[in-house]
């Protein structure tokens, strides 16, 4: 193809999806069958990913480039000091992705967002800034980000999340994610295909868990499970329309406490959640402070209570697709299925873990014979009550 000829991209079926240009060494963006743009070179084999760096800190963009330029997939073709500068070398550059902050002078990354996807629809930006602030996450990406990360996120997690926007699909850091299908929730009315009044779409919730899903840690995790006690006889008492209101009360509450604190949550199991941490600290943060605003609406709705039991535990675990496996997480349900409404019960390790990071106050259970494992569990009550752990 001529330097300067446009090309119509076209994607299965014949569907007319846009155009791209190729000028100079630009290597093209296709539609593939499974419906996700990918980087090709002249000759339909895999090409490199275009990136542009844009921060106002040099040593951040220095550290960004030599974490991308480890992966022989990503080129960084360029940096920005400011959103003005990265509208100007868009023009000059065509990167596949913009990894863009958002506070900077002259020109901020909303703004450049918005210049970029007004005149390049076909460039991906992937926001990587210092700030998950309700209003930074949700006007940049109606501006169009296809993704936003936290400064915190691993090398590896920044390089997978490039790849991932460069495909045409979305990435959220998964303290993010949380916060955007709650908002989603409260602004969006029912549509055909939603699974419930006034609840999220199948679909996007779906993308939010898979969104977050794909940075969730590994190796070495603090595990979470919940159970909203005697939810078979609330459906009985109350009838399936009013239960599954208070359900969907309390779904609200646990995940208020997921999301504050940093949690993925691995899956729903229509009473509860199993939920994973990448650190002890954060695990008992929520689960403290899940526990006094499920305390609170049961002193303002004592005819309704929710009472909810939990289990903590730490330890390595296995992640297979969507989901986490062995036996660190099946004493974390053991050890939920022990406590009581309104309890939260840990194991030593995870209380160890913790060490002298908190200011919790345990109450010595003593040790206890756990079905399906020969060593004896040494169990611990959080005193939620005492503890300043979850406080707003």
């Amino acid at each position: 193809m001529a330097s300067g000829e446009a090309s119509f991209l076209v994607g299965a079926g014949g569907t007319l999806l846009g155009r791209s240009r190729t000028i100079g060494t630009v290597q093209p963006r296709v539609y593939n069958e499974r419906r996700a743009w990918t980087v090709q070179d002249e000759q339909g084999r895999p090409g490199r990913i275009r990136i542009l760096i844009t921060d106002d800190h040099t040593l951040m963009r220095e550290a960004a480039r030599q974490a991308l330029t480890l992966h022989p997939d990503l080129e960084v073709v360029g940096e920005a000091a400011d959103g003005l500068e990265a509208v100007r070398r868009v023009e000059e550059l065509h990167p596949d992705v913009v990894v863009m902050d958002i506070e900077m002078p002259r020109m901020n990354g909303l703004e450049a967002t918005r210049r970029i996807k007004a005149s390049h629809p076909e460039v991906a930006v992937l926001v990587l800034t210092g700030s998950g602030d309700d209003r930074s996450v949700f006007p940049i990406l109606e501006a169009g980000a296809a993704g936003y990360l936290l400064k915190s996120v691993r090398s590896s997690e920044l390089a997978e999340a490039v790849r991932v926007v460069a495909r045409g699909e979305s990435v959220l850091h998964p303290s993010i994610a949380r916060k955007v299908l709650t908002q989603f929730a409260a602004r969006v009315a029912p549509v055909p295909g939603a699974a419930e009044e006034g609840s999220v779409p199948l679909w996007a919730q779906a993308e939010g868990e898979k969104a977050a899903r794909r940075l969730a840690p590994e190796g070495t995790v603090s595990i979470l499970f919940t159970d909203l006690e005697g939810s078979t006889a609330l459906f009985q008492a109350l009838g399936d329309e009013r239960a599954r209101g208070l359900l969907r009360t309390h779904d609200q509450m646990v995940r208020r406490w997921i999301a504050q604190a940093g949690g993925y949550e691995v899956k729903h199991t229509g009473d509860g959640f199993l939920v994973v941490f990448s650190g002890a600290r954060k695990a008992l943060e929520c689960a403290v402070g899940a526990q006094r605003e499920l305390e609170t609406y049961n002193r303002e709705h004592p005819e309704t209570p929710l009472r909810v039991r939990m289990g903590l535990n730490a330890g390595e675990a296995l992640k297979e697709e969507q989901d986490f496996f062995g036996t660190a997480v099946i004493l974390a349900a053991k050890i939920m299925e022990r406590a009581r409404g309104g309890q939260v019960l840990v194991s030593e390790l995870f209380r160890r873990l913790l060490g002298s990071t908190t200011t919790a106050e345990y109450l010595d259970l003593g040790r206890h014979k756990v079905a399906g494992f020969d060593k004896v569990q040494h169990l611990y009550e959080v005193d939620w009550r005492a503890s300043r752990q979850g406080q707003p």
